[in-house]
């Protein structure tokens, strides 16, 4: 094996000294497109195909002239070879995992990280050692915690029923291969410790990414530990835990300073050049840090490319050869798909190469134009006029590649991240070096440590400030769900598109294409002005899974009831608060919790994060509240928002939309809504059962009831006869999605038929909106 490597190295080094380095970009860059396609594209029967049909393009080179034929040649040969490898991975790795699906096996398989917390499990990423699996990475569920102790490098023996790694909800993803995680399953039964790594030097990173994860807990105050945990190890766990951080950081556009990139390895890079200077030895200390740090934060797509890109510099350096930008980038994700092809399907690597094409073609061009005619003396004002003008520069040129991505996956677009990375990344860099600074003193000197955490602290506190303030600032994000946002930007590229088409040639300012999207900005705020105030009345049940979350919108009047999901990717909170902004709306009037169940209730504290909530109404809690109330009640004081526990009947008017609240003796720890709409009724039963559907019959006149949103995602405990014969709804609306309880049951789906209401599911139908008018 050692030999097979050493001549693989030789071969790749001789290759790339007769290519040169344009010509190895060229290669380089087949390969990858050949890989998107086949993953976007094309199917694995066609791959073969396609290869052939590559290498008859790469024959048609040699009717070129010397170098323009071997670039043609060269270029189609890496597609063909990109075609086939993708092909291969498929038939030899991906499709013998997923013929795992549902069956039941005993497996033996060794830890490659530490055990990660979710809420309801363990995940355990592991390396199977079985023959069925050979070296396949994947990730077990551990229900029961029995591998809490765990350790990377330590050998497992466990009976696991497999799941496919391409499905989640019953819906199709690439999120686990993309990462190279092909098998995936449950642990059923005992879960033994059978040993350890023979070799457990492959283990060391991840040792002390933990070790330092511990410190960092240890010294620093629990306030800013989060953002200090992320930055400095990736471990983004206590940092999603606290969602008034990161929905900011999220929303102002610095969410990307914690997902580890190229700039947590420019930092260490220059911290050690600076320390060591600038000489061969450095450079080779650089090398063999950034990629101990690389694996110790989980080598992520991001992170490995930043590592090789500057392997590749550093080497240029030593070697005395010059370097080149486009090279280094091509090569790297040549290696990253060459190692894992389905990692093309991962937004981090997309995002993470388009930020860097961006910058390397732009910020020299905008930080030209940015500080052309502008003149400073020497000084403060001149360094701080050039860290503004550069960080602008790597902004916008980082941005211009990667927002039509963000947009796409994640639903919304920061207009403001240039200002929260000109307020913010200086202070990023002194934290990462400082904090690894401070956590090496923890282990000398530890309360001098925690002295000066404590103070470092205060920096994490200013970024807090800062990415809340810009948070808050009213259409500081806009969200995609609004074709119109779309249609704005597709408008703003052009604008630009055209201004660098014939910019020479006409000569014309800059401020011309900007004026363009400063004006279709406002044209798209007025157009979502208007529609809030063109509501005469709409009821939107949102798609949530097997839970329920609805919005009664009326003119500048909002009103949500429960907002929780279940068997879905997407928060609650986050799809509600997608749905508000894009028809104009920054706030609503209240939120009502019919009881504090997760489904319910899961995505409050996102919702109160990102959208102005006037009141928050809950039901009574018993002696021993739910777990998810703690959290509720303080992010409501964190967003100054006034709770009210409901004892008893209640009433509410907002403009249109008139609330009556219920409550019941024999649930006392849950509410049912009645809400009108221009005189139109829908009745919101929450998880109500039959007893207390029977009790509000009885108290209650519900004869006029139109709507019925039906108790329980049509449980069959729920929606009984005597009380859908006392409401008569003309229509039904089933929150539902996949779950493991048989909602809808077929009992209930039979009763509803039999009033003849027109029914409605979230599952069959996706979110569900009506016009009360």
């Amino acid at each position: 094996m050692k030999k097979q490597k050493a001549l693989l190295s030789a071969f790749l080094i001789a290759g790339i000294d007769m290519m040169g380095v344009r010509k190895l970009a060229a290669v380089c860059l087949g390969y990858s497109a050949a890989v998107f396609i086949a993953h976007y594209l094309l199917k694995s029967e066609t791959l073969v195909t396609a290869a052939v049909i590559c290498f008859a393009a790469a024959a048609t080179g040699l009717l070129f002239n010397k170098n323009t034929r071997l670039r043609i040649v060269l270029t189609f040969c890496a597609a063909a070879l990109g075609f086939l490898g993708y092909g291969y991975k498929t038939q030899t790795v991906l499709l013998p995992c997923e013929e795992l699906a549902d069956k039941v096996m005993t497996v033996e398989a060794e830890l490659t990280a530490y055990p990660e917390e979710r809420e309801s499990c363990l995940l355990l990423y592991v390396r199977f050692r079985d023959e069925a699996l050979p070296n396949v990475e994947g990730v077990l569920f551990d229900y029961a915690r029995a591998g809490a102790e765990l350790r990377p490098g330590d050998k497992l023996r466990a009976e696991v029923k497999f799941r496919s790694a391409q499905h989640r909800y019953n819906e199709e993803t690439d999120v686990n291969i993309s990462k190279g995680l092909y098998a995936l399953g449950y642990i059923k039964g005992e879960l033994s410790l059978t040993g350890h790594a023979d070799h457990e030097l492959r283990y060391l990173p991840k040792l002390i990414g933990h070790a330092i994860g511990e410190k960092l807990r240890e010294i620093f105050p629990q306030s800013s530990a989060p953002l200090m945990l992320a930055l400095m190890t990736g471990d983004r766990t206590d940092y999603y835990d606290d969602d008034r951080l990161s929905s900011s950081m999220s929303l102002a556009g610095l969410a990307h300073v914690v997902a580890v990139s190229g700039m947590h390895v420019a930092f260490l890079v220059g911290f050690i050049m600076n320390v060591f200077g600038t000489k061969r030895s450095s450079a080779l200390v650089c090398i063999a840090l950034v990629w101990v740090f690389v694996v110790m934060v989980g080598a992520s797509p991001s992170a490995v490319r930043a590592a090789i890109m500057q392997t590749l510099l550093l080497s240029a350096y030593l070697f005395r050869r010059e370097a080149d930008e486009l090279t280094t980038l091509s090569f790297a994700l040549a290696v990253l798909l060459l190692a894992n092809p389905f990692a093309c399907g991962s937004i981090s690597l997309q995002l993470s190469f388009a930020s860097m094409s961006g910058i390397m073609l732009l910020t020299q061009p905008i930080y030209a134009r940015l500080t052309a005619g502008i003149s400073i003396r020497r000084g403060t004002l001149r360094r701080v006029w050039e860290y503004v003008a550069g960080a602008l520069a790597s902004s916008l040129a980082a941005t211009v590649f990667t927002l039509p991505l963000i947009a796409l996956h994640f639903g919304y677009v920061s207009l403001l991240s240039p200002l929260a990375n000109i307020l913010c990344l200086w202070s990023i860099s002194v934290l990462f070096v400082g904090g690894y600074i401070i956590c090496a003193a923890g282990y000398i000197l530890p309360s001098a440590a925690k002295l000066f955490a404590a103070g470092i602290s205060l920096l994490v506190r200013y970024i807090e400030t800062v990415t809340e303030w810009i948070a808050d600032i009213p259409y500081s994000a806009v969200y995609t769900e609004n074709r119109k946002t779309l249609l704005w930007i597709v408008v703003c590229y052009g604008a630009f598109a055209l201004y660098a088409a014939i910019k020479r040639r006409f000569k014309i300012s800059v401020l011309i294409p900007v004026c363009v999207c400063v004006a279709g900005f406002g044209l798209l705020l007025n157009s979502m002005h208007n529609t809030m105030l063109e509501d005469e009345g709409t009821l939107a049940v949102m798609d949530v899974g097997n839970g329920e979350c609805i919005a009664l919108t009326s003119g500048e009047n909002a009103v949500v009831i429960d907002c929780g999901s279940s068997g879905i990717s997407q928060n609650a909170g986050s799809m509600l608060s997608s749905y508000l902004h894009s028809n104009g709306r920054n706030g609503i009037d209240m939120l009502i919790l019919t009881h504090l169940h997760s489904d319910h209730a899961n995505g409050v504290c996102r919702l109160l994060n990102t959208v102005e909530v006037g009141l928050l109404v809950l039901p009574k809690t018993g002696e021993e509240p739910p777990e998810i109330l703690e959290d509720i009640l303080l992010a409501a004081e964190e967003n100054g928002v006034p709770v009210f526990f409901t004892e008893s009947d209640a009433e509410y008017d907002y403009g249109e939309i008139k609330i009556n609240i219920y409550t019941f003796e024999k649930d006392e720890e849950a509410l049912a809504v009645s809400a009108e709409l221009n005189g139109h009724r829908a009745l919101i039963m929450g998880d109500a059962y039959k007893n207390t559907e029977l009790e509000l019959a009885d108290r209650e006149d519900l004869t006029d009831t139109e709507l019925l949103v039906v108790s329980h995602h049509g449980s069959k405990y729920a929606s009984c006869e005597a009380f859908l014969n006392e409401v008569s709804p003309v229509a039904a609306v089933i929150s539902t999605g996949t779950n493991s309880y048989g909602h809808p049951a077929q009992e209930t789906l039979d009763r509803l038929a039999a009033t003849e209401a027109e029914l409605f599911r979230t599952d069959l139908n996706g979110r569900i909106i009506m016009q009360m008018n």
